[in-house]
């Protein structure tokens, strides 16, 4: 989720004072066990459109204690700071450094997102990085690879796994409660806003792929992508994207940035129920419905009209009790940091969402279905971005 804080130079080339504790300079190590006996002191990069929300949820966690915002926009800052006064802040998130932090929250451009998490995990510190973690699958498997050499956390900002009706349609579809899955359909639409550097691919389709790969628990093989430039030219404002999963599940998605409606709508459909989750819904987030059609045995489709059976059940609408998804997201990360645990959305879930994201592009300028096996081959003969 966008936000505008760009850092003014290149972080690895900052040198930066070693973290202090009581005045004593702290080891990697023993930074992370200080975090286990007191409240993990987190940072937000990045006061745009999303920082703010990660700043107020990680500000009213006991479980930890927000130190410090970071953004270029000064006034920004003073905005949050009204609402959080008891947050430092700087224009300048390199200062962060010398502070006793245990980790950050990026919520700056996702062009951004390399370098400054580079800095960060460099210096010692947890990452929460808001989706998507990177813009290149190359750059994405850097971050993977340093969090693991530095023995840091390293998470992705996918809130929508973190919401409880899609954490149950989930353990319905693990559970076989639908059956086999044949497909899941996704709708992501709303008017603009339009964004300078990303377009509706990079910006509404990673929350989508997130949540397809987590209910399947599994990741797309091959990616056909098709879009439109209606508005702008040369920014994609419609994109539909077409992925094939290993279990001969498909799953179609729709984003758009030129729709008359906001639209968050999730559809998954099996051979013995189907689901239906509406993100804009205010009490009946999900409905089961217990509806389907099977074939006459031996059928034969050339021999003319077939007389399938229809079956129309019951519709079940689950009670689910609500709480914000930020709030379990930033949560579920300050308790992995604490334990030294691998998160649930960690970096290579992230890497996995690239991965398709990146497949998109060449589909969209190739004109065909891209393997995914295609894109990870590529990313093995080039390094990171530097």
């Amino acid at each position: 989720m966008p936000a505008d804080h760009v850092p003014t130079e290149d972080p690895r080339s900052t040198s930066v004072h070693p973290p202090r504790a009581n005045g004593v300079t702290t080891t990697l190590p023993e930074r992370r066990r200080l975090g286990t006996r007191r409240p993990v002191r987190v940072a937000v990069i990045g006061a745009g459109n999303w920082g703010p929300n990660l700043a107020r949820s990680f500000a009213d966690d006991a479980a930890s204690g927000l130190v410090v915002v970071a953004d270029l926009e000064a006034e920004r800052l003073a905005r949050l700071q009204r609402d959080l006064p008891g947050v430092r802040i700087t224009t300048d998130y390199t200062t962060l450094f010398d502070m006793t932090l245990d980790a950050v929250a990026i919520a700056t451009p996702p062009h951004t997102h390399f370098a400054i998490a580079t800095a960060a995990l460099e210096q010692g510190l947890n990452c929460l990085v808001e989706t998507p973690l990177t813009t290149s699958v190359r750059d994405a498997r850097a971050l993977v690879a340093l969090a693991r050499a530095r023995d840091r956390r390293l998470m992705v900002g996918h809130t929508v796994e973190f919401t409880p009706a899609v954490v149950e349609m989930r353990r319905m579809i693990q559970d076989g409660e639908l059956g086999e899955v044949y497909f899941i359909d996704a709708v992501r639409t709303n008017l603009g806003h339009y964004q300078l550097g990303t377009d509706a691919l990079w910006d509404l389709a990673p929350h989508d792929v997130s949540t397809a790969n987590f209910l399947l628990d599994d990741q797309p093989v091959r990616v056909t992508a098709q879009a439109g430039s209606y508005v702008m030219r040369g920014v994609n404002d419609l994109v539909y994207l077409h992925l094939e999963y290993p279990s001969g599940a498909l799953v179609s998605i729709r984003v758009s940035w030129i729709d008359p409606d906001k639209t968050r709508r999730t559809t998954v459909v099996g051979n013995e129920k189907m689901l239906v989750y509406d993100e804009l819904e205010q009490l009946e987030k999900l409905r089961l419905y217990d509806r389907g059609v099977a074939a006459p045995p031996g059928y034969n489709a050339e021999e003319g009209e077939l007389a399938c059976t229809y079956r129309y059940g019951d519709i079940t609408i689950p009670h689910i009790p609500w709480e914000e998804p930020l709030r379990l997201e930033t949560r579920h990360f300050v308790e992995a940091v604490a334990a030294g645990a691998d998160p649930r959305s960690d970096g290579t879930s992230g890497l996995r969402v690239v991965e398709v994201l990146e497949a998109a592009e060449r589909s969209l300028a190739l004109g065909r279905g891209v393997d995914i096996e295609e894109i990870r081959s590529d990313a093995d003969d080039r390094g990171p971005t530097l």
